[in-house]
């Protein structure tokens, strides 16, 4: 993990971190840089004062989200969370129905990290969807966790137990808790550890982000491994493709969807990369090639397909990824029709946006101020938030 390790959380530790000790963003505090809010025309609030949400999805009606929690008071000495600060550790996590301006907790008690401020927190992360329930994958690996806690430190047994139960695991949502199915977490670092030649600087390392069913497979995109695996049913992982890493940029694949022609769609973090040079990939099933098939964004943080074809592209930073206390941070949806037209929707409404669902009236949903905790950091400063806009 290596202060929450070579996740996508880290890629925005200085953002996150700058902007709830106050920073500016354009000159303008955070808190004033876009309306909490409803904001425009198709936009609205369906929840907000959630922790850290991430992985969004809409099944039979309802709409679900995870949310990686805000880490604990369990702050093992020496141990650096991914804000620069102390790591702090417990069971802050959920995962959450959202119904007619309620919600309910189907899962809560799961582990968390994040630094003091709960603000960037590692947990809970992608979501999906199948006949037998809901799907998830925790980010992280138990490896790589325990790597980062210095000896001598030790978390609290409870935290110990669910940490060594959840990170990097595949799981289903069964009964009120959760059935693990595979994990992804470890079997990703051991992988990049052999293979350690291919970014040497940052391997070993794991950080599974999102996921897809198709059939009796589980595909999930590791954004600390860079790779697409597949996951049978009897839980075997296999890294079926690796996103090399460009010059003066970090792949980071970090969401996946079906598309109508049965391959499957990555979209790419690539922080570093100059403006507008970030990748949707296509990856075909059948004859298991990877190709670019759509290019020019920034910061890709979500991704899917909507009923009618269209593909949506979250970017968490829409004007390239910004790591310091100046420059705008906002986010957008850019919406791709099969015909290739493109529309900006979200944009000055989006913050920090994640994850990506539509449901069948044609409305999408997006975890906005995604990488902040329920409680404000300090008054004024928003929380997390789900939104829904017109697609």
């Amino acid at each position: 993990m290596r202060g929450f390790g070579r996740s996508r959380q880290v890629r925005v530790a200085a953002v996150v971190a700058l902007a709830c000790a106050g920073a500016v963003t354009a000159g303008v505090p955070v808190a004033q840089a876009a309306p909490v809010g409803p904001g425009g025309p198709g936009f609205s609030v369906v929840a907000g004062g959630l922790n850290n949400p991430r992985g969004v999805v809409w099944s039979h009606g309802r709409l679900y989200v995870a949310q990686a929690g805000t880490g604990g008071t369990d702050c093992p000495v020496g141990a650096v969370g991914g804000d620069g600060g102390p790591a702090c550790f417990g069971l802050t996590g959920a995962i959450t129905e959202l119904t007619a301006g309620h919600r309910h907790n189907l899962v809560s008690g799961l582990f968390s990290a994040a630094g003091r401020a709960g603000v960037a927190a590692e947990g809970v992360s992608g979501l999906t969807a199948t006949g037998a329930g809901l799907r998830t994958a925790f980010s992280g690996s138990v490896v790589g966790t325990l790597a980062a806690i210095p000896k001598g430190s030790e978390l609290t047994p409870a935290d110990s137990a669910a940490g060594r139960a959840q990170l990097g695991r595949l799981a289903l949502v069964d009964n009120g808790g959760l059935r693990a199915l595979a994990d992804v977490g470890d079997e990703d670092y051991s992988w990049s550890a052999v293979h350690q030649d291919l970014v040497p600087e940052q391997f070993p390392d794991a950080n599974p982000n999102a996921l897809k069913v198709v059939g009796d497979t589980t595909y999930v995109v590791d954004a600390g491994t860079n790779t697409l695996d597949s996951v049978d049913r009897t839980g075997r992982v296999n890294q079926m493709v690796f996103f090399p890493n460009p010059a003066q940029r970090d792949a980071v694949p970090t969401c996946v969807d079906r598309g109508p022609d049965g391959a499957l769609y990555i979209g790419e973090l690539a922080p570093g990369a100059p403006l507008n040079q970030g990748n949707i990939y296509r990856y075909d099933l059948a004859t298991h090639h990877l190709s670019v098939w759509k290019t020019g964004f920034n910061v890709v943080d979500g991704c899917g397909f909507d009923h009618h074809g269209n593909f949506y592209v979250v970017e968490f930073q829409a004007n390239g990824f910004n790591p310091g206390p100046t420059g705008n941070p906002a986010g957008d949806i850019i919406k791709i029709t099969p015909q290739g037209t493109r529309t900006v929707l979200g944009a000055g409404q989006l913050f920090f946006p994640q994850g990506f669902t539509s449901d069948n009236a044609g409305n999408i949903y997006v975890s906005n101020w995604s990488i902040f905790p329920g409680t404000p950091a300090r008054p004024g400063m928003p929380t997390g938030q789900v939104v829904r806009l017109q697609g």
